[in-house]
C-alpha cells in the first residue's frame, strides 16, 4: 500500500520533468530508487520474506519521491508540510505493523461496536 502511495507522489513530481523537457532527470531520480530497492531486496528479503519485497519496494519508490521533491525545486516549488506527511506515514505504518502482527483476536476486540454487530 505504501509503495503505491510513494509511486504516485514521484509520479506526480516526474510531470515537472516532462513539462521542462527535461526528462533525464527523471530517469536519474528513478535510477537512485531502483538502486535503493535492489539493494533494499537483498537485504530484506531473507529478513521477512515476501514483506521485505514490499518494503523494499517502498523504500525505492519513497527514494525517488524525495530525490525528486529536491530535484524539481528548480523548475517549480511545490510546499509540503513535513510534520503532517511524516505524521501520517508513521500512523499509516503502525496501522500496517498491527495487521500483521497483532492477533485478530486482539484486532477484533479492538474493533467499535457497532462494526461488530453489523
Amino acid at each position: 500500500m505504501l509503495s503505491a502511495l510513494f509511486s504516485s507522489f514521484a509520479n506526480f513530481f516526474e510531470t515537472s520533468y516532462i513539462v521542462v523537457k527535461k526528462t533525464t532527470g527523471g530517469f536519474i531520480t528513478f535510477l537512485f530508487g531502483a538502486i535503493v530497492c535492489v539493494i533494499a531486496q537483498v537485504l530484506l528479503i531473507p529478513l521477512f520474506g515476501l514483506n521485505g519485497a514490499g518494503l523494499a519496494s517502498m523504500l525505492g519508490f519513497l527514494t525517488t519521491f524525495l530525490f525528486r521533491v529536491k530535484d524539481t525545486q528548480k523548475f517549480v516549488v511545490i510546499q509540503i508540510k513535513w510534520r503532517t506527511f511524516i505524521s501520517n506515514f508513521v500512523i499509516i505504518l503502525v496501522q500496517i505493523l498491527c495487521l500483521f502482527y497483532l492477533p485478530s483476536k486482539v484486532l477484533y476486540l479492538s474493533l467499535p461496536y457497532y462494526f461488530v454487530a453489523c
